[in-house]
């Protein structure tokens, strides 16, 4: 320990002594490990750190399955495998399976609460009573549901979250008891939940899952007494039952109106429910973080390598004297180990810096906002920065050992033997390998994100404002009375100032909830393979193609002639009409989705969900015939800003005081958001890749300048016979691109390699791009000449009789 100890000192002094040295290679270094902390604190939080949940391993998720909706086409293929629970679906599973020690049911829908005369619009969580005890939750203040409070016709009570108890009740314990009016409706609260409780949904839009307010099914207004599947379930497994036999029963039990072929069931473990289609990102992020540490760690050692000579006769004189080969390694290693320490304290800071970066910037991600730099995540970055270290501390003593003192003695310092310069070219050839990796898949992730903007949504999104407004069931219960609010509030929204034209939808592209169905011909067998088709359907209210810009293509829009007492009418989709009248018009046709519609129109495709998912085929129908509960009425303005909140307000309050107006936002915003995680996806691995190019430069830069300084007197001797500078230059900068040119060539192989991996995250372009490669290569060649060329430039500055005389 003694030894060690004094290593330990030793190095500190020595690297105190070279200061510019130490601040070059621990700033290098925390840049790679700044980065994949950074990244591996993502990581860590959202797919690796444990359920807040007691016991979570044994936490399972259920979802019906469809088959023979696999393979139809339509929205229903995509949830055939993920089909929510009804409610007598539930309380035949539950009282009949044998496999869980409890089940549960959970929802979540958006609620209208009332607090000081003022609507506000907000999340509401749905739960069965059974669902905190399932989870190992005990409220803080209170008491849970009961389980005779969550059936149908129960009382209506509430549980808050914690953050909203302090928020609104500044914590008081006298909240029990007090009502709210959700919906128009009193609920009396009953507890308190602890801080921090998060449970998500895991739909499209599923949120923080941190919700102010939850209250019992049966109060909900998912229907608990029909046959509508709106919950999502889950349960607690029995010590020993595997997925599949909890799959098997449940199925054995579920949708039991129909032959068992047709009925199924899916158990999956909760944490990979909730991070579905996010391992995948997430590794690529971390792995292009990865890359860069290496290529960070090989500069590293190139400055290692760089210094070894300067110290090279001080080590061999220490081992002429007794010293052993084993303890200067064992100097040299301790010396690079307190770098690597060095180096992890500053990309901890970077770290920190990146993570709070990366949690504001990113997309919506479960459990993102509980990520931080954890006592794992400390642990992973000083393990990082001492095996980095020691890993690459071996290059100076590797060099150590190939070093003979007589010659080193006799020569003096600067001798470097040719092993120095094969070494060095080999890790710069592993540098831009690395480099080319990642300019390569960042390049094609940004034509890929370039060509997915430029698809065409299907409407006008400039100009286009959305005013999205829930309509409550228990205030407007008949249809008539919602109809007459919707005219009401068109009519009030066509006098905001900048407003050209106004019409509403019940879900807009982009945002909003999609209702599928299925549409069939009137008299017409829908045929054994693959049932009647699936389509989405949307209510509309009249104008609503000209406000978002959607072509029709044949017959004519929703108009205000389309009444409670008129014919009911649809516009279908171009793709919804080739399909179902190949070869003729659809006009006058009827269809039968709910209710038996006739066909008045054909409107162009439409992207309702993504940019890069097809168009589905959709039904429009008239609100004014249907009156939904919630519409987002489309504004298209004049100059084409957001109104003011207040005018809008103005105008919503004006037909109705108890409407909340909640966030206001442009189709531009949305069509944008909707392909946000590939951006912030190819954002950060462009970033790497940048980095990752700037230091394979300097990298190149740094064992050019010391070939320089290491053949100078050859250079001196050259120049002395008559050679020209001009092609002793030239011979420098061939001689160093020889190994950037393995690297790239290296680098495309290993990505060829990756095409599997990088294919799902392509669209509109091909894995083999040919000018992305060719543009990849073109640059890095370029930064490797010009890096090289700087240095190499110095041999004009030789004086050859200087040289000599030196010698």
């Amino acid at each position: 320990m003694s030894g060690v100890w004094q290593d330990l000192r030793h190095s500190a002094r020595g690297l105190m002594n070279r200061p510019l040295f130490t601040l070059a290679a621990a700033t290098t270094l925390a840049l790679g490990i700044g980065a994949t902390t950074a990244i591996f604190s993502v990581v860590e939080g959202v797919l690796l750190r444990r359920l807040p949940y007691e016991n979570p391993g044994e936490i399972v998720t259920v979802w019906e399955t469809v088959p023979e909706w696999r393979f139809r086409e339509g929205g229903l293929s995509d949830i055939w495998d993920r089909f929510l629970f009804s409610y007598p679906d539930y309380r035949r599973w539950r009282d009949g399976q044998t496999s869980f020690q409890s089940v549960a049911l959970f929802n979540s829908n958006r609620s209208v609460l009332t607090l000081a005369g003022e609507p506000r619009e907000v999340s509401v969580g749905v739960m069965s009573a059974s669902l905190l005890p399932l989870l190992g939750v005990r409220p803080v203040l209170g008491r849970a549901f009961l389980p005779g409070e969550d059936g149908p016709g129960a009382e209506r009570v509430a549980l808050l979250s914690h953050d909203f108890w302090r928020e609104r009740w500044g914590g008081d314990p006298d909240v029990l008891g007090r009502s709210l009016l959700l919906e128009g409706e009193p609920f009396s609260v009953v507890g308190v939940l602890p801080r921090g409780f998060r449970f998500r949904s895991l739909g499209r839009e599923g949120g923080s899952g941190d919700y102010p307010l939850w209250i019992p099914v049966g109060a909900g207004w998912a229907s608990v007494t029909g046959g509508g599947h709106n919950f999502q379930a889950l349960g607690r497994l029995r010590p020993g039952v595997s997925l599949e036999q909890a799959s098997a029963e449940t199925a054995s039990l579920v949708r039991g109106d129909r032959p068992p072929e047709e009925r199924g069931a899916r158990v999956i473990p909760r944490r990979q429910a909730e991070t579905r289609g996010l391992r995948h990102p997430l590794l690529l992020l971390f792995g292009a973080s990865g890359l860069l540490l290496l290529i960070a760690s090989g500069n590293m050692a190139f400055l290692l390598l760089g210094d070894f000579p300067r110290r090279q006769r001080e080590l061999v004189t220490r081992r002429a004297l007794g010293a052993g080969t084993a303890r200067l390694a064992r100097q040299l290693l301790t010396e690079s180990v307190l770098l690597g320490m060095m180096g992890s304290a500053l990309g901890m800071g970077l770290a920190v810096l990146g993570t709070r970066t990366l949690v504001g910037l990113a997309p919506p991600i479960p459990r993102l906002e509980e990520v931080g730099v954890s006592l794992p995540v400390l642990a992973f970055s000083t393990g990082v920065g001492i095996l980095t270290g020691i890993l690459f501390g071996l290059a100076p003593v590797l060099r150590l050992g190939q070093s003979r003192s007589r010659e080193v003695l006799r020569r003096g310092m600067g001798s470097t033997g040719r092993a120095g310069p094969r070494l060095q070219q080999t890790l710069i050839a592993g540098e831009i390998a690395l480099t080319a990796v990642l300019l390569i898949s960042g390049a094609l992730l940004a034509r890929s994100l370039d060509a997915l903007m430029e698809v065409d949504p299907g409407f006008r999104a400039e100009g286009v404002v959305h005013v999205p407004l829930r309509l409550s069931f228990s205030r407007y219960p008949r249809e008539q009375e919602r109809t007459a609010l919707l005219r009401s509030l068109r009519q009030a929204l066509s006098g905001v100032p900048g407003v050209q034209g106004v019409s509403g939808s019940s879900s807009v592209p982009f945002h909003g909830p999609t209702t599928t169905y299925t549409v069939q011909m009137p008299g017409k067998d829908p045929g054994p393979e693959g049932g009647a088709p699936s389509i989405q359907g949307r209510e509309v209210l009249p104008g609503y193609f000209q406000a978002m810009g959607i072509p029709l293509l044949a017959g004519r829009g929703i108009h205000e002639g389309d009444r409670e007492e008129t014919l009911r009418v649809a516009v279908v989709s171009e793709g919804l009409a080739r399909s179902l009248w190949p070869g003729r018009s659809p006009l006058g046709a009827r269809i039968v989705v709910r209710d038996t519609l006739t066909v008045v129109g054909i409107a162009g495709y439409v992207r309702h969900e993504s940019l890069d998912s097809p168009p589905r085929p959709t039904v429009y129908e008239a609100a004014l015939q249907r009156a939904p509960t919630r519409m987002t009425f489309v504004l298209r303005t004049r100059t084409g800003e957001v109104p003011s909140v207040s005018d809008l307000r103005r105008a919503v309050w004006s037909v109705d005081p108890g409407l909340p107006v909640p966030l206001v936002t442009s189709a531009a915003s949305l069509l944008k958001a909707s392909a946000r995680h590939e951006g912030f996806r190819t954002a950060l691995l462009s970033l790497f890749a940048l980095t990752a190019a700037l230091l394979a430069a300097a990298g190149v830069f740094g064992v050019t300048a010391r070939g320089v300084g290491a053949r100078r007197r050859e250079m001196g001797i050259r120049l002395a016979v008559g050679a020209r500078v001009a092609s002793l230059t030239r011979g420098m900068v061939l001689e160093t691109l020889r190994p950037v040119v393995a690297g790239t060539v290296a680098g495309f192989l290993v990505v060829v390699g990756l095409s599997g991996f990088l294919s799902r995250y392509l669209f509109g372009i091909t894995f083999m791009d040919v000018p992305t490669y060719l543009g990849v290569a073109a640059g890095l060649g370029g930064l490797g000449v010009l890096a090289a060329w700087i240095p190499a430039r110095r041999v004009r500055r030789l004086a050859p009789m200087e040289v000599l005389r030196e010698e």
